[in-house]
């Protein structure tokens, strides 16, 4: 069982950490919107913050699956919490591969434990009618 417990999982455009462990997340979202297939998203960061034992040591696996299914991408880091067993955890993806419209999934996993998710829709870019606003 995970000690570890995620209280936050974003996307965004660019995220940074101060000095003091501040998080700074820029252009969140949760949807991609694509003209044709394939795609690729150019760059995107995603961020998590979790909480476990003070002054230990985590592997952290992020796993990035397409809508049907199949990973695409993995990412392992090493992280340790701090005094108080907080962590923020900052991670940069250039180039998603995008194949396929739908909802792709970014799981977290603590060793073998999943400990979070994050979904992300990608649908085509929509179109409006020229000339008429919707209010």
């Amino acid at each position: 069982m995970s000690t570890l417990k995620l209280t936050r999982f974003e996307t965004c455009d660019y995220a940074l950490m101060s000095q003091d462990n501040k998080l700074s997340l820029i252009g969140l979202f949760d949807r991609i919107f694509i003209q044709k297939l394939p795609a690729q998203h150019p760059s995107m960061s995603f961020v998590v913050a979790a909480v476990g034992k003070t002054k230990s040591d985590y592997t952290i696996n992020f796993i990035i699956k397409n809508p049907s299914g199949n990973k695409i991408n993995e990412i392992v880091m090493h992280v340790k919490t701090n005094d108080a067993g907080q962590i923020n955890i900052i991670t940069n993806l250039s180039n998603l591969p995008i194949t396929e419209q739908g909802i792709f999934t970014i799981e977290c996993y603590e060793g073998d434990v999943k400990i979070g998710s994050k979904e992300l829709i990608v649908s085509n870019v929509p179109t409006f009618q020229s000339g008429k606003t919707k209010n």
